[in-house]
């Protein structure tokens, strides 16, 4: 670090202190960290710095006024308490109608206007000299020239000073006192008095000749000789990246470097997350520092407070909570002692129906802990969540409370619920503790009651900021261009010169524009002087700078795949020696990426991996290598080679040992419901994830805004319905059922099922959604009865919801058969099946011993119209449930009886009708089942033969490519010599591929 040049600004301030080493020097800087840095380099160069300290003008000129303030009983004003004043003289003017009316009450138009009145004030211009005819509109200009008479007012009347006042102030003690000690100097870099406009320009120029002393800087000229490596990147966070690789290739020690950045929430962040993943074992904090410090929201109490905030404004939504417990922000006592992790008390909270709703999840939770029969850890779980969403209840917040009281609800969420377990968090929860305390105490002083406290709180954790130092021995430096490039540091890298971020669009001011500025005062800065002192200042930056300088830009954007253009200062930067233009800007690498070009620029495991495997000198044999390393991976690369091969595998699905375990056709083998056989016969495998290897997605309630209920739901409350108004014409001797007669009675019954339904699920906040879904279920119920009506002189229902083998429904039925029953095969082999029949009637023509056995189906008609009763094994509903009807008849009533009809009942408003086999169209279906068992015996649980089978299964994360493995199945289904396949292919008639007459065992 010594042996770094000082810059022209440095090596002036070393001059003057070894000159007048005793004298006391005030240095004039952007910040006082910023003169910290000036003064460090003169220490580090050797020379002593007695008597010197670092001031901001406006530090200096607090100090100064300080005094006449006192005397005068002024009062400093904090920022927010300024902020509030504005938002209430707004709020008075938005009341009394004019140009602002049409305007809603807003954070951002408060602080557009706090940003004019600041201007106006600092340009010393009272309201008294605005001219309303010089702005485009004289309306606005009145209603400017009243908003700033009415703030000038209040600082009057409340005895209080704002920062332009302070200014005043201090310039005229200067001028009249004229009590500058004598040895007293200020040291003003030129730079700065350059910036300097209205009242600051006035108060530097108050201060004595020979009190001021200018201080030179670097000018661009001398900037020649600077010749800039540049790298572009593909994306923002490979272009941190990058900088940590060179300075990895090159061995530069961290704090040898300096960061200096174009866009504070982009680049910020990615320096951050990016030195958290490499602290070293121990390390109390990440190998960086940030000059503007790290917005509060990276932390755990900034997150919360923005997901509890989000939370109340979206009405409470489950899933709101379920991922801030899931991300650990909550303080949930007990939780460790007792084995439970954030993830698993997440997806115990995932699972309670509650959906939304303050209310419902005490309710909810207090259920689920109720119907929670085992002393077990999702118990404990459910207790815990208990606990927590009653503690945050009651510090919630009602909307019809004063603002003010979510001052007091923050603060206990912060305090007593939201988690903290680093240093970070500790600093971001005391400095939003420290600002709610601020807004409490301003609120007090200025009295105003309309002040947006909610929309304060969602900008706070983004607008706090905490950690903001300078630059630390072991850590690399980020600063903002603005302030940047003072560390002295011998290598800098400048990120983020592309076109879109520096120098801007240069926009202007939405309240006073460019032209009304220039009439009003030469102090009042226009768009395009701004963007002029940005490109100065990028000039100022790279002047001042010593030793290596390497300029970067994102090239193509991740976010949407866009290219990106170099800024004209990045073009600037890179003249020539002499000054020579640049037109095109040659880069020796490739676009910096996820993937590092060398070995020695990998600054992580990780992306030595990616080097290693992806680069351009690739080792010989990856998958040896891989399968060494990570075993799992190796596991991975065998099953895609054996998907690959034309023998079916265990990894294509076939298990013969999971099939002898589950062969539902041996005498002790388990019994099977037709679902299962539909669900096998659509997709074998998804078969052995669900059933066999009992893999369940994570519980989760969701709520879908665009519905209530989801179809299963639907038809579930139908069913339930059809079946309760069945029985109860049944038991009072009311069949056949007449539809004015029984329309009321269908209509109440789906009115008790809809209101239980909507205690349990709420409907989504559109009042709209629920009734439409009512009057579509109410359509379904008195198409249903239209259709009945008319069948009544035909047959008759004997019994509704049959169970065999299933628990009964409520008191069930005279037919119930306890135990599953055996269904016997084509091949001599029999299934147990077990199932609940919607309906069975008794044809009334004839000798009364033929039945019907009838299946309601809620959704559509199109595909059992169009593809059969089968199938080929996807719908087994017609294959066995004649044959449990039949089963379940005979044993109340004998031989004699028989089952002639399936059917399918279509209610729905556009289907109304009915879809149904006879007894001799249905022999084929028990062929299908022992083709399915025959399979499922053998452990032939492959991939289905056509992704059309998967549209709605919740497998197709588990099963990769699924186009590539549906052809790879169809291609070793046509391979004869896979054997265990044989019942596979003639399901789904697939031919063998041409010239394949090879047989045996696979």
């Amino acid at each position: 670090m010594s042996g770094v040049e000082l810059n022209a600004l440095t090596n002036a301030l070393r001059e003057y202190c070894r000159d007048h080493t005793l004298e006391e020097k005030i240095v004039l800087a952007p910040s006082r960290r910023v003169g910290m840095q000036w003064l460090d380099a003169v220490a580090r160069s050797g020379q002593p710095i007695f008597n010197a300290r670092a001031e901001t003008l406006k530090s200096l000129a607090l100090e100064i006024a300080a005094p006449w303030m006192d005397s005068r009983g002024l009062r400093r004003a904090r920022d927010l308490e300024l902020e509030i004043l504005i938002d209430g003289i707004i709020a008075d003017l938005l009341q009394d109608g004019g140009y602002f009316s049409v305007l809603a009450p807003s954070p951002g138009l408060t602080r557009v206007v706090a940003n004019a009145v600041g201007e106006l004030r600092m340009a010393d211009i009272e309201s008294a000299s605005i001219v309303p005819s010089a702005f485009e509109v004289a309306e606005k200009g009145l209603e400017i020239k009243a908003v700033l008479g009415a703030f000038e007012k209040r600082l009057r009347e409340d005895n209080l000073s704002d920062y332009p006042g302070a200014l005043a102030l201090a310039a005229d003690r200067l001028r009249e006192e004229a009590d500058t000690p004598g040895d007293l100097r200020i040291l003003v870099p030129d730079d700065i008095s350059q910036e300097l406009r209205g009242l600051e320009s006035a108060f530097l120029e108050a201060f004595p000749e020979g009190a001021r002393v200018a201080l030179p800087v670097d000018s661009p000229c001398q900037a020649t000789e600077l010749t800039p490596a540049v790298f572009n990147a593909i994306g923002e966070v490979n272009e941190v990246r990058e900088v940590f690789r060179r300075c990895v290739e090159e061995s530069i020690p961290l704090d040898e470097v300096e960061v200096v950045h174009t866009d504070t929430e982009t680049y910020v962040q990615h320096f951050y997350e990016l030195a958290v993943r490499m602290m070293h074992e121990g390390a109390e904090a990440p190998p960086v520092t940030f000059a503007e410090g790290i917005p509060a929201r990276y932390s755990r109490p900034g997150r919360a407070l923005e997901a509890w905030l989000a939370w109340m404004r979206g009405g409470y939504p489950q899933q709101t909570i379920v991922r801030m417990i899931t991300d650990g922000l909550l303080e949930i006592p007990g939780a460790r002692e007792r084995g439970l992790s954030f993830a698993r008390l997440g997806a115990i909270l995932r699972a309670v129906p509650i959906a939304a709703g303050l209310n419902r999840y005490q309710n909810e939770l207090e259920r689920a802990i109720r119907a929670e029969k085992d002393l077990s850890k999702r118990l404990d779980g459910l207790r815990m969540l208990s606990a927590l969403m009653a503690e945050i209840k009651a510090h919630t917040p009602n909307p019809a409370e004063e603002q003010k009281v979510w001052l007091a609800h923050a603060r206990y969420f912060l305090e007593k619920i939201v988690r903290a377990t680093s240093e970070m968090d500790a600093y971001c929860r005391e400095a939003l503790l420290d600002k709610i305390s601020e807004l409490e105490t301003c609120l007090c002083e200025v009295g105003s009651t309309g002040f947006d406290i909610e929309a304060w709180l969602a900008n706070l954790p983004a607008s706090v900021r905490v950690g903001g130092q300078g630059p630390m021995p072991g850590c690399i430096h980020v600063s903002n261009i603005k302030r940047g490039g003072h560390s002295g540091r011998p290598n800098t890298f400048i990120v983020g010169i592309d076109d879109t971020r520096f120098p801007g669009a240069g926009l202007q001011d939405p309240l006073l524009l460019d032209a009304e500025r220039v009439a009003m005062s030469p102090d009042l800065t226009t768009a395009g002087r701004r963007i002029d002192m940005k490109a100065q200042g990028f000039t100022s930056l790279t002047a001042r700078l010593r030793g290596r300088v390497t300029l970067s830009y994102c090239c193509r954007s991740l976010t949407d795949d866009r290219e990106m253009f170099p800024s004209r200062a990045l073009v600037s930067a890179c003249r020539g020696v002499g000054g020579e233009p640049v037109t095109r800007i040659k880069f020796s690498d490739p676009p910096a990426s996820f993937s590092p070009g060398k070995e020695g620029r990998c600054i992580d495991m990780t992306e030595w991996w990616l080097w290693r495997m992806c680069a351009g000198n690739p080792v010989e044999n990856p998958k040896q290598m891989i399968g060494e390393n990570f075993a799992n991976l190796s596991r991975g690369l065998a099953a895609t080679d054996a998907r690959a091969s034309d023998e079916f595998t265990e990894y294509d699905g076939f298990v013969p040992e999971a099939g002898l375990a589950n062969d539902c056709t041996a005498p002790d083998g388990p019994a099977i419901s037709p679902s299962r056989l539909e669900t096998f016969a659509r997709c074998p495998m998804e078969y052995f994830f669900k059933h066999i290897l009992e893999i369940e997605l994570p519980e989760e309630f969701e709520i879908d805004p665009s519905r209530w209920l989801d179809p299963m739901e639907q038809g579930s409350l139908l069913h339930a319905v059809f079946c309760d108004f069945m029985r109860e014409l049944d038991a009072a001797g009311l069949l056949p059922p007449s539809f004015d007669r029984d329309r009321d009675r269908l209509a109440g019954i789906l009115d008790g099922y809809v209101r239980q339904k909507q205690a349990e699920k709420p409907p989504p906040p559109d009042p709209g959604i629920f009734i439409a879904e009512c009057d579509r279920l109410t359509c379904a119920a008195e198409m249903f009865l239209s259709m009945e009506a008319p069948l009544g002189m035909s047959r008759t229902p004997v019994a509704c919801e049959l169970s065999i083998g299933v628990p009964p429904e409520r008191d069930g039925t005279s037919y119930d058969v306890a135990e599953a029953c055996a269904v016997a095969l084509p091949n001599g082999k029999s299934v147990r099946v077990r199932c609940k029949l919607d309906r069975l009637d008794r044809v009334l023509d004839g000798d009364g011993a033929d039945y019907v056995v009838c299946d309601y189906k809620t959704g559509g008609s199109g595909k059992y119209h169009s593809k059969g009763p089968f199938d080929r094994g996807r719908f087994m509903q017609g294959a066995l449930y004649p044959a449990l009807g039949e089963m379940a008849l005979r044993e109340k009533h004998g031989d004699g009886v028989k089952v002639v009809r399936f059917e399918y009942i279509f209610p729905g408003p556009t289907e109304a009708r009915r879809e149904g086999w006879n007894r001799d169209e249905l022999q084929e279906g028990l062929g299908l089942a022992a083709l399915l068992c025959d399979m499922m015996s053998s452990g032939c649980f492959a991939m289905t033969t056509d992704a059309k089978d998967l549209e709605y299964s919740e497998y197709t994360q588990a099963f990769g490519d699924i186009d590539a493995t549906v052809k790879a199945i169809n291609r070793k289904c046509a391979t004869l010599a896979n054997a265990a396949l044989e019942p596979y292919r003639a399901l789904r008639e697939i031919a063998p591929l041409p010239g394949d007459t090879a047989g045996g065992a696979r």
